[in-house]
């Protein structure tokens, strides 16, 4: 599944319009399914469901940030023209 996604976004990159917005969305995208999944998963040791639940969602809104600033980052370059004549 991984390499399907990894050739998918690979042949995608190449086609024109892509840059570095839509690099940065797909980025977003899987870390913040890795955080959403934290909310199912057991943490080793003993941890309150308020200590894990706190972090989850701690996590969940670092990386929603990150990828909020990282979007807008990547989208507000302005595109090169050439000045060749």
């Amino acid at each position: 599944m991984y390499a399907a996604a990894a050739v998918a976004i690979w042949w995608l990159s190449g086609r024109p319009g892509w840059g570095p917005a839509h690099a940065a969305a797909v980025s977003v995208g899987a870390l913040s399914a890795f955080a959403l999944v934290a909310f199912r998963t057991d943490p080793i040791g003993h941890v309150t469901d308020a200590e894990k639940l706190g972090h989850n969602v701690g996590l969940l809104v670092l990386v929603t940030l990150i990828g909020v600033l990282a979007v807008h980052r990547g989208g507000s370059r302005a595109p090169r023209v050439s000045v060749a004549v």
